[in-house]
C-alpha cells in the first residue's frame, strides 16, 4: 500500500505545484516536498527486497517485469498517438503509471501464490 500512496502523493504534489503562485520560495518548498514521496518509495522498495526470501524475490522480479510491459506498451501506443497530434501528458504520469502497474501486478501475484 505504501507504493500506491507514494504514487498518489506524486500526483497530488504535482497538481499543487502547477497552481502555486509565482513565489520562488514556495516553488522551492513544493519541489523539495515533492521529493519526499520518491524517497519514501525508494526506501520502502529496498526494505521490501532486503526482507524478502528467494521465492518472494522471484515474485518481485515477475511483478517488475509485468509493470515494465504495461508501461512500455502504453509508451508505444502514446508514441503512435503523439504522431497523430495528441497532446503530451505530464511526465509525472509515467512514474505514477509504473508504480501503479507494479502495485497491481504485485497484488495479483500475491493472490496467485496464496
Amino acid at each position: 500500500m505504501i507504493y500506491l500512496a507514494a504514487a498518489i502523493l506524486f500526483v497530488l504534489f504535482y497538481a499543487l505545484g502547477r497552481f502555486a503562485p509565482d513565489l520562488p520560495a514556495l516553488d522551492l518548498l513544493i519541489a523539495v516536498g515533492s521529493l519526499t514521496p520518491a524517497v519514501l518509495l525508494i526506501w520502502a522498495f529496498l526494505r521490501h527486497i532486503r526482507r524478502a526470501d528467494d521465492f518472494q524475490r522471484r515474485i518481485l522480479l515477475k511483478t517488475l517485469a509485468a509493470s515494465f510491459i504495461v508501461v512500455f506498451t502504453v509508451a508505444i501506443v502514446y508514441a503512435f498517438l503523439e504522431g497523430l497530434g495528441v497532446s503530451r501528458p505530464p511526465s509525472i504520469l509515467w512514474a505514477s503509471l509504473l508504480v501503479i502497474a507494479w502495485t497491481v501486478s504485485l497484488a495479483v501475484s500475491a493472490r496467485r501464490y496464496e
